[in-house]
């Protein structure tokens, strides 16, 4: 229990965080979302506290349908354990998203296609955008931290790496803070050379964009030495592209999915498209998106194989 809170199961888990379900005193039948950071190492409680800070300063400026709110928050706090002892932490408490995250959807379903990822490409492209106009960069832009409303509406999570654009030293590049996870990182970043917080975080949207399509990465890695990822860095589209397109249908990539998944995933940061760039192609401008009905009707069935599976 941590004030008027009550901590029930656990919905997640990471390397420095567990995710709750919580309920509130005054609204018993309201589930929120509680992120514990654990500080009872004296060595790290400090760093931490800074991050917990940095998150929620963040969070709080942010106000888009498509991104978690914040509802409450203790950098450094006790909670209290079921057997009456306490520990020390950090708490972030937001709210419930009740059908999860995209990567369990894809995990157990496959790829969306075409028409149900430009729907949900759509909604994340406007979060994005507000991140992005609020002065930050999400900087951790992947299917975990894409989590599913009661209408099944995408919503960005996990601000827990977020930067401000300026850069540490005000330049509009970060030149000391490398960091993200490994298959949705830009090759500049693994290669811990200055880059943009906006071009990043669309180098990973375009990753993300690619594995709710097809339902695997586009690569493991953004480096020269990933089977996948050189021949892009290379210019061999075409091998890339037939490498992905073994035992699918023929025509399964849209030669103009294949174009701006090509150019966003380009190797040069210089080469990729801009925000405007990507809402402005002729992809994402297509008529052919899923209703709301065949994207619920979809993700009900999807969430209740989940489910299913998870008592088996």
């Amino acid at each position: 229990m941590i004030g008027q809170f009550t901590l029930h199961e656990t919905i997640g888990m990471g390397s420095s965080a567990t995710v709750k379900v919580a309920t509130c005193a005054d609204k018993p039948k309201t589930k929120y979302a509680a992120k514990l950071i654990q500080l009872e190492n004296p060595k790290t409680s400090q760093y931490l506290e800074d991050k917990i800070r940095s998150e929620i300063e963040i969070q709080s400026q942010l106000n888009n349908q498509h991104i978690i709110k914040l509802v409450g928050s203790e950098t450094s706090t006790l909670s209290r354990n079921e057997d009456g002892s306490f520990e020390k932490v950090g708490v972030i408490f937001s709210e419930y998203a009740p059908y999860g995250n995209m990567f369990d959807i894809i995990k157990n379903g496959g790829g969306l296609g075409a028409e149900i990822t430009r729907y949900y490409a759509r909604q994340l492209v406007m979060a994005i955008h507000h991140i992005h106009t609020e002065g930050y960069a999400h900087k951790d832009i992947k299917l975990e931290n894409i989590l599913l409303d009661k209408a099944f509406n995408a919503k960005i999570t996990d601000f827990g790496l977020s930067t401000e654009i300026e850069g540490s030293d005000r330049s509009g590049f970060e030149r000391t803070v490398f960091g993200g996870s490994r298959g949705y990182m830009a090759p500049e970043i693994i290669q811990k050379v200055p880059y943009s917080g906006q071009v990043v975080d669309l180098f990973a949207f375009g990753v993300l964009l690619f594995t709710m399509y097809a339902g695997v990465p586009p690569f493991a890695n953004a480096e020269i030495g990933d089977p996948h990822y050189k021949l892009l860095a290379f210019n061999k589209t075409k091998e890339f592209w037939a490498a992905h397109a073994e035992s699918r249908p023929t025509g399964f990539f849209s030669d103009s999915f294949k174009d701006l998944i090509t150019s966003m995933l380009s190797y040069a940061p210089y080469m990729r498209p801009c925000l405007a760039d990507v809402c402005g192609h002729s992809w994402f401008l297509s008529s052919q998106v899923a209703t709301v009905k065949q994207v619920r009707a979809e993700m009900k069935y999807r969430h209740k194989r989940i489910a299913r599976s998870s008592c088996l």
